[in-house]
């Protein structure tokens, strides 16, 4: 098929990312459940 040529992996988790991930400020690759619990964290500080 040759949709997607590599894949990304969660730099917190290690889960394989296909097609949804988010770059945090400080360059980490992660998946969407780690986005979201570091967006919380942020807004609490």
């Amino acid at each position: 098929m040759g949709i997607l040529t590599s894949t990304f992996n969660c730099q917190n988790n290690s889960k394989t990312l296909w097609l949804k991930y988010y770059k945090l400020p400080n360059g980490k690759t992660v998946c969407p459940e780690c986005y979201y619990l570091y967006k919380n964290t942020e807004e609490i500080k």
